[in-house]
């Protein structure tokens, strides 16, 4: 009825449906509840709710499209998976432990990719990571703040995820080289050969490059063309 309360209890009589619209400027609340369209100023909550059509949140505060299952944030028209539009978009992943005792290569935050692929390592189970980026704490031990690194991690098939480079708190960066010491600090390990090129630069692949790497003879670094 307009302007009154409606109430649905019991096992039997839990869920709302109206094949009209249902409109309301109170509080809906139900175990399930269906309506071709469903507007109000208030709160609207349930154990579960269920949508034939596509949900809308306000304007384009939020936006699932139930037919390709994508979700637009800012945006009614997302082309991805998960699409934020704004002015300037701004994404916050917020560590939330605070104990003023974060350990040196404690882990703040990450962001992970996955895959399904049922061979090799993990044998696609969740928790399998095949990269990710990291903030990682640099502090030292017990210390009351942190200082965030970046850390990309890699892997090859049939391996674990490892570190391939690491940007620290001062801007530098280690590639090979969780420590970076320098603005750009590159450690490739012993050599495989008798030769091992580190670096090469080039206009124009294997035809105009310069190279810097290690020669074996002369047991030093050198730098050729």
């Amino acid at each position: 009825t307009t302007g009154t309360a409606a109430t649905v209890t019991g096992a039997t009589q839990s869920a709302i449906t109206s094949t009209a619209n249902l409109a309301t400027v109170g509080t809906i609340t139900s175990g399930v509840w269906n309506a071709g369209a469903v507007t109000s100023s208030g709160a609207i909550s349930g154990t579960t709710g269920n949508f034939s059509g596509n949900l809308t949140v306000d304007t384009d505060t939020l936006f699932v499209n139930t037919t390709s299952s994508n979700v637009g944030i800012g945006t009614t028209s997302p082309l991805g998976i998960l699409e934020i539009a704004d002015t300037v978009p701004k994404v916050i992943i917020r560590n939330t432990i605070d104990d003023n005792d974060w350990d040196e290569d404690e882990l703040i935050s990450e962001v992970v990719f996955q895959s399904s692929d049922q061979s090799g390592i993990g044998s696609g189970l969740q928790g399998y990571n095949v990269a990710s980026i990291k903030c990682i704490n640099e502090t030292t031990d017990n210390a009351p703040a942190n200082a965030g690194n970046l850390a990309f991690y890699i892997s090859n098939y049939n391996t674990a995820e490892n570190e391939a480079m690491r940007i620290d708190k001062a801007g530098n960066v280690g590639i090979g080289n969780t420590g970076p010491s320098y603005p750009l600090d590159v450690d490739v390990g012993a050599p495989a050969t008798a030769d091992k090129t580190v670096a090469r630069f080039s206009s124009q692949a294997g035809i105009r490059d310069i190279a810097l790497g290690w020669d074996d003879g002369l047991s030093m670094m050198g730098m050729w063309t």
